[in-house]
């Protein structure tokens, strides 16, 4: 990926590891690729949301011992997502750019620590 708006973080080292941290006790980012691996092997091989979210739950008991959260809905609307952006990147022609804004949403939080 590149940036292509704003300014670059002047510690984007120091940054990866404090976000790696912050997110190792709860097992977030395991969770977050895993359910990102599950719905594009799905939208990859057209299959059907029902089965997307029997895997996600068999995943999601391996990673977490916490209740399952996702809806066949959420599942539904991440699964057009990512079909609607296959689409468009495949209209983009050679040598050009796909410019997707990522959603401020999805930022990790990290607390400063106090000295």
């Amino acid at each position: 990926m590149t940036v292509t708006s704003g300014r670059l973080r002047h510690d984007p080292k120091r940054r990866s590891q404090k976000v790696l941290r912050t997110n190792t006790k709860a097992r977030t980012i395991t969770v977050a690729e895993v359910m990102t691996s599950l719905v594009y092997d799905v939208v990859l091989h057209d299959g059907r949301v029902e089965d997307l979210v029997e895997r996600a739950r068999h995943a999601w008991g391996i990673v977490r011992e916490d209740p399952f959260p996702y809806t066949p809905a959420q599942f539904r609307v991440a699964m057009e997502d990512l079909r609607t952006l296959r689409d468009q990147w495949a209209a983009t022609p050679a040598g050009a750019v796909l410019d997707v804004e990522w959603p401020r949403g999805l930022v990790t939080a990290t607390r400063a620590r106090s000295h």
